[in-house]
C-alpha cells in the first residue's frame, strides 16, 4: 500500500484523494491527513504544508525513524531537514532536493527525478 499523508492545510483540494484506490505498480493508493500525535508507521510520502511552520520540529522528530519522503513547500525547507522542496516561479512549480536528507532516510531517489530538480543539497 502507498500511503501519502498530507500535513497541514491541503493546497490540492481534492485531488489527491481522487488518488484513492488506484494503484502505484501493484500498490493501492491511500491517502491521508496527519494529526499532530497521529502514526506514521505507513507513511511513504509527507508532504508539509505551510501551515505546519510552528510544528516543523516536532514533524521532523516524528519522522525520524520512517521511511518516508518529506515534500514541502515552505521556505528553506530543504535546508531545514526536508527532502523535497516545491517552489513557485514564473515558470511554474520547479522543485529543489535535499539529497543527503534524502539518504539519511535510507531513501534513493532516481536520476531521472533529481534531473530537472532547480537546485540540489548534497550528493546524489
Amino acid at each position: 500500500m502507498l500511503v501519502p499523508y498530507v500535513a497541514g492545510s491541503d493546497p490540492f483540494d481534492a485531488a489527491l484523494d481522487a488518488l484513492n484506490g488506484n494503484l502505484v505498480g501493484r500498490r493501492p493508493v491511500v491517502v491521508k491527513r496527519y494529526a499532530a500525535s497521529g502514526p506514521l508507521a505507513q507513511c511513504r510520502v509527507l508532504f508539509v504544508s505551510d501551515s505546519e511552520k510552528r510544528r516543523l520540529d516536532q514533524i521532523f522528530a516524528a519522522t525520524s525513524n520512517v521511511p518516508a519522503l518529506l515534500v514541502g513547500e515552505l521556505e528553506n525547507f530543504i535546508q531545514l531537514r526536508g527532502m523535497i522542496q516545491l517552489v513557485t516561479t514564473d515558470r511554474g512549480i520547479q522543485f529543489e532536493v535535499n539529497a543527503d536528507a534524502v539518504r539519511r532516510h535510507g531513501l534513493k531517489l532516481s536520476g531521472r527525478l533529481m534531473q530537472p530538480a532547480s537546485n540540489v543539497i548534497g550528493e546524489i
